[in-house]
């Protein structure tokens, strides 16, 4: 079955036919019933992508017969040196199973959520191919190109764990194929990884720096006792280095995580004894805004 459809991708290959699913009406996910949580998993980081930046509707409910996509495993995909998934019209999404393809494609995929994003990464690729992108970006960073921003990423190859989500070339691609879509964020779509979670897609919400520390990659002082209202926007930090002998404490409803280094050694602590030339750093795992009361007494 599996060889009769590809011989049905390549009798296609030189047609016009329109052979992908609309975008105006719920497109149902269906992996194979034998795949995993995790997997499934996967599959839905992959498709909140699409949604993330262009409102696409995949769903997992497979009542929209007339707009459903079976995902499977399929070993036949992985002939081609660069084969990680194929989309088989009409309705068809086959990955080369992860322990063949990661030798070929990821072999620098060593972290524990290895799998995940070696899953993640084929079948945003291909979801693509199923809503009209039936070519491929020029750019290596690109989604539908190389993904090569996404691996780095996936890898811990990035100094910041976040990128863009889709590329400008992803998004002519995708709106020549569709037209124009806005996205549901009202900031930037962005992919990102937190710890050694998998990679996902997230909307990055906009904020103003505050006045006291900025986010602007220097940091600021604290050379004085006080109380600041402070704001963490989307993944990022706030730096602060202390001139002062100090009770330093952190409060907040929203689990920001709290570092401060002494002579080299770090401590996640809420709330210290801080000395002169001791540095602090605050931040959250997530997007979305962070109220936070900065106490220096």
């Amino acid at each position: 079955m599996a060889l009769k459809r590809w011989l049905v991708v390549v009798a296609l290959g030189a047609c016009d036919l329109n052979v992908t699913f609309t975008v105006d009406r719920p497109i149902a996910l269906v992996p194979d019933p034998s795949w995993s949580d995790e997997d499934v998993q996967s599959v839905a980081r992959a498709a909140k992508c699409w949604e993330t930046q262009f409102g696409v509707p995949f769903t997992f409910d497979a009542s929209p017969t007339d707009q459903r996509i079976d995902i499977g495993f399929d070993k036949i995909v992985c002939i081609g040196a660069n084969k990680g998934g194929q989309y088989s019209p009409p309705a068809q999404i086959d990955l080369c199973p992860v322990d063949l393809v990661q030798p070929r494609l990821f072999a620098y995929f060593d972290h524990a959520a290895a799998r995940a994003d070696i899953i993640f990464i084929v079948v945003l690729h291909e979801l693509g191919h199923s809503i009209g992108i039936l070519g491929h970006a020029d750019s290596d960073l690109a989604v539908m190109g190389g993904q090569t921003a996404l691996s780095a990423l996936a890898a811990g190859y990035t100094q910041i764990p976040r990128t863009t989500a889709f590329t400008p070339e992803d998004v002519a691609l995708f709106e020549k194929a569709n037209g124009h879509r806005a996205s549901p964020c009202s900031g930037e779509a962005v992919a990102a990884r937190f710890g050694g979670e998998p990679v996902g897609c997230y909307c990055a919400v906009p904020c103003e720096p505050d006045v006291f520390e900025p986010n602007n990659n220097r940091g600021a002082r604290i050379d004085r006792t006080g109380s600041w209202e402070l704001q963490l926007c989307n993944d990022e930090y706030d730096y602060f280095s202390i001139e002062i002998n100090a009770r330093v404490r952190v409060e907040s409803s929203c689990g920001p995580r709290v570092t401060f280094t002494r002579d080299s050694a770090r401590y996640d602590q809420l709330e210290f004894d801080a000395r002169v030339d001791d540095f602090l750093m605050i931040r959250r795992d997530g997007f979305g805004l962070c109220d936070y009361r900065l106490v220096v007494e």
